[in-house]
């Protein structure tokens, strides 16, 4: 029975030696992971360039803008003076007598958009435009002669800054509606023609290049 007993402590011994070599190797492996290492500083980007002046696209739509550098040339240039407020007055136009076409067109001079607004303001005081004297600017339609395809040309009474003059103007039909054509039309002129700016000296080239887009009832 002694043998017995002996041999039953022994193991008991045993079954208690493996219990607490399990305790010992959980409790280790429970240790906690070592702290991660500091991630790399996130990347800062660079401080953006400024962006360009604005520059107006030629898409759907009425528009009329100048397009003008100055006199001593920079990247930038052209810069595109937008006149977003192009109106009809008037439109007497036949496809079928395109010849006797006429119309009358009415932009909007208080409005300026050149992208910045600083110069907008500059070109609509007395240096420039004189906006707040001469509102509007005009161009009255006549005499319309056919060349090739969709394409014509036409006298254009163009009234700037209180100054009129007349040109004979190529322009393109280049959309047709039910009711309405589109035409498109450019002119390059002086703006000293129309008393615009310094004769001399002034940071404007003196000449510019004007285009229109207009959509135009028919009967």
């Amino acid at each position: 029975m002694i043998n017995r007993i002996l041999r039953g402590g022994a193991l008991s011994v045993a079954l208690i030696s493996l219990s607490l070599g399990a305790c010992k190797k959980d409790e280790k492996s429970a240790e906690p992971a070592p702290a991660n290492v500091d991630p790399a500083p996130a990347k800062v980007d660079p401080k953006p360039e400024p962006e360009p002046a604005k520059v107006v696209e030629e898409e759907a739509g009425d528009y009329f803008y100048v397009e003008a550098s100055h006199a001593e040339p920079k990247p930038e240039d052209p810069v595109n003076v937008s006149f977003p407020k192009v109106k009809v007055v008037k439109s007497s136009i036949d496809l079928a007598k395109m010849t006797e076409a006429t119309a009358e067109i009415e932009i909007s001079m208080t409005e300026i958009d050149s992208g910045v607004p600083k110069r907008d303001g500059h070109l609509g005081s007395a240096d420039y435009f004189d906006a707040a004297k001469f509102a509007t600017a005009t161009i009255k339609v006549s005499d319309v002669k056919e060349k090739e395809g969709d394409s014509y040309t036409a006298k254009s009474e163009v009234t700037v800054h209180g100054v009129s003059k007349t040109w004979d103007v190529e322009f393109t039909i280049v959309e047709k509606a039910e009711g309405s054509i589109t035409i498109e039309a450019e002119q390059s002129f002086s703006r000293l023609d129309f008393g615009i700016g310094l004769p001399e000296g002034d940071s404007v080239a003196a000449d510019v290049l004007a285009k229109l887009r207009v959509t135009l009832p028919t009967s």
